[in-house]
């Protein structure tokens, strides 16, 4: 059979000339899709599309709209070319609610909580004697960092003290999910219920009776 084609969303207008490819928008598992810092050039007009496809097209209702900087902008579908001003922006949209913003780069995101940053996960396994260590993991995010064993981490070294590291980016803040660490062949429990609203230290110490 044939492979599914992946949803894309992506931008076309005079800045690129209105020529293929669309500038993609990436999905980021929230259910909106981004793209930062892009550079429009002058004054002109921009269209959303779905997998390059001007069958399936996000617009404004209205001709002869510029879209609001720094501001919710709602679209709809098979709608009118939208007007942008000369600039670098970041474009946050979310097909489901047809929601756009444009934000000047650099500007807070708009669709996360005020105090939404990055989390990180640190993984001291000095106790166990590994020489590499993977993250793998299930929750409010699905299946994250891959399938089992999942991914194989990188070290940071931190005051001092060496661990592997993990990062989520504030997309993920506030939700929950749970974790195991693994070298391939021994693996901790499942360590379960982390809230994403903090920095994590976890310590390997010593096995349980089922060896983990």
């Amino acid at each position: 059979p044939e492979p599914p084609t992946e949803t894309t969303y992506g931008l076309i207008g005079d800045f690129n000339g209105w020529g293929e490819p669309d500038v993609d928008l990436v999905a980021r598992g929230d259910g909106w899709y981004v793209t930062t810092a892009l550079e429009v050039g002058a004054e002109g007009k921009f269209l959303i599309r779905l997998n390059d496809a001007w069958s399936n097209k996000f617009g404004f209702a209205e001709d002869n709209t510029f879209v609001t900087i720094d501001a919710k902008n709602t679209l709809t579908a098979e709608g009118k070319d939208m007007w942008i001003a000369d600039g670098t922006y970041d474009f946050y949209f979310n097909p489901t609610s047809a929601e756009l913003y444009v934000m000047t780069t650099g500007a807070a995101d708009p669709t996360l909580p005020q105090e939404a940053k990055a989390v990180k996960f640190y993984a001291d396994v000095t106790a166990t004697g590994w020489t590499n260590c993977n993250i793998y993991g299930w929750g409010d995010l699905g299946e994250y960092a891959g399938t089992w064993p999942g991914t194989a981490l990188a070290t940071e070294t931190v005051d001092g003290k060496e661990y592997y590291a993990y990062t989520f980016d504030a997309s993920a803040w506030g939700k929950t999910i749970s974790v195991i660490f693994n070298n391939g062949s021994e693996q901790t429990v499942d360590i379960k219920d982390i809230v994403l609203d903090k920095d994590y230290i976890f310590t390997l110490t010593e096995k349980d009776d089922a060896g983990k």
